[in-house]
């Protein structure tokens, strides 16, 4: 008995090795052809995936009153023609600079390729099978049957092409060469974005005057072959965004923020126990030399021919930002009771400043008219405001939950944990505030995240959300004096 197991386990293990490779192999084809497709296409802006299938079970939706069944049902329906489960794959682009809306492309791995098409025709579209092929439009969306991948197209309505998806599908078929497109088509998400900053910095080009034209076309060619990844997650009682730059290898030398782990920005920002507070830590004389030096430019006269004033600024500073400020400022919001039981909302700022920055403000501030309540310290180093001399000093205290504020180039929070937000008797979407905890937000030029937590941290953020909307739909129907759900 023992020597038979021995002769068969090496089958047993071939057998789940061949069973695995082929459950899995058309997931990597989409990968595969949606590589192929944005490295073959001029002006794509983004590409991912979506958990579609991940996304519904978190958002517990049979279990949605009366809606539940027909999504349910709907569900089925495409299951049996269509591999859900191995995610919805997208890229969104453009069919020219000019263009200010994408198209969007979709591949779907198909299942039975004949229950489909019976399905589709079933819904009223009509196929056409040419070289393959079995194609079928309605107006800018178009559909598409190849081999086992359905391919969905929606068009700008003012370039739609009636080849434009035969021709997208074509560019899967080729071979995908690129690494770094394909280790970006690779990542996973409940919804998952990779941007492409070549060429959304070119969108819109045509409406820009032709000195910005030259700078947003030199700015795209820095950023040739560089992305930004944006993976987001719903998660029990959260909601979690990853950000995750790849800058080519001439931008990857360069880091135009700070990082200081001492967060003295919450000490420049004064006392109290904000509601929020938001911060930045840059490096601005890197960013001035780069910008001179890529295209010709200060950034305050990038700002005039943007149609910014910056009016007798230039004239202090020699156009040089970094003279201005430092690249360190944040300000804080709090909230205080008044007297009549309403809430104060109180503010401080602060910025540290350059050589120049008291000559510009002084200048600045001296034309504007400020509240008697706003009380103002400003020195050679440093520019500081707040409207109550209670929150004027010491430091702010920051909830440990978000122990990242003043650490990063750019941090940012909100916390609610100390409120009850239903006093403030929110309306419609408005009161989707209530179910927040605090948003957490941080970033620099390596990685970022932001992290929105509930108050409720047993039940799925999207479960939340859907119960939420129900309340709120619920809530309309009643007001209109019809049946509630």
């Amino acid at each position: 008995m023992k020597l038979k197991s021995q002769i068969l386990l090496p089958f047993i293990l071939l057998t789940a090795l061949m069973l695995s490779c082929s459950k899995n192999k058309k997931q990597v084809q989409l990968e595969d052809r949606l590589s192929a497709f944005v490295e073959n296409t001029n002006n794509v802006w983004a590409f991912g995936s979506v958990d579609a299938m991940a996304i519904l079970h978190k958002a517990e939706y049979k279990q949605i009153p009366k809606a539940g069944p027909v999504i349910e049902g709907f569900v089925k329906e495409l299951e049996s023609s269509l591999v859900l489960k191995n995610g919805v794959y997208f890229a969104l682009y453009a069919t020219s600079e000019e263009q200010q809306d994408p198209s969007v492309f979709g591949l779907i791995s198909v299942k039975d390729r004949d229950s489909l098409k019976t399905v589709m025709m079933q819904k009223g579209f009509d196929f056409d099978t040419k070289n393959g092929i079995d194609f079928a439009q309605d107006g800018d969306v178009s559909f598409a049957i190849q081999d086992d991948v359905f391919a969905i197209l929606i068009q700008n309505a003012r370039v739609s092409d009636p080849n434009a998806l035969v021709a997208a599908l074509n560019k899967c078929g080729l071979e995908s060469k690129d690494k770094k497109v394909r280790k970006h088509a690779e990542r996973k998400g409940d919804i998952h974005v990779t941007l492409v900053p070549e060429n959304t910095s070119k969108r819109g080009l045509a409406s820009l005057n032709p000195e910005m034209q030259k700078i947003a076309i030199k700015m795209a060619e820095l950023q040739k072959d560089s992305y930004n990844d944006v993976s987001i997650f719903f998660e029990k009682g959260e909601l979690r965004v990853e950000m995750l730059p790849d800058p080519n290898e001439k931008l990857s030398s360069l880091n135009f923020t700070l990082e200081d782990n001492s967060a003295n920005i919450r000490t420049k920002l004064g006392g109290g126990k904000p509601l929020a507070a938001v911060a930045i830590n840059l490096d601005m004389r890197a960013i001035q030399d780069f910008l001179e030096k890529e295209t010709g430019y200060t950034l305050l006269e990038i700002l005039e021919m943007n149609k910014v004033n910056t009016g007798e600024i230039d004239l202090f500073t020699g156009g040089k930002i970094a003279n201005v400020i430092d690249g360190t400022a944040g300000g804080a919001l709090y909230l205080k009771m008044d007297e009549f039981g309403g809430m104060l909302p109180l503010f401080n700022g602060y910025a540290d400043l350059g050589p120049k920055g008291k000559e510009v403000f002084s200048m600045l501030l001296a034309n504007m008219e400020t509240s008697e309540n706003m009380i103002m310290e400003m020195n050679d180093d440093y520019l500081k405001i707040y409207s109550d001399s209670i929150n004027g000093n010491n430091e702010i205290t920051v909830p440990k939950s978000c122990s990242t504020f003043g650490k990063h180039g750019f941090t940012m929070y909100a916390d609610f944990s100390d409120m009850d937000l239903t006093m403030f008797d929110l309306y419609g979407p408005q009161s989707m505030i209530e179910l927040v905890e605090y948003v957490n937000i941080w970033a620099d030029m390596k990685e970022g995240e932001m992290v929105l937590k509930l108050r409720n941290k047993e039940v799925n953020v999207l479960k939340q959300v859907v119960d939420q909307l129900l309340v709120l739909f619920e809530n309309e129907i009643s007001n209109l004096g019809g049946p509630g759900i």
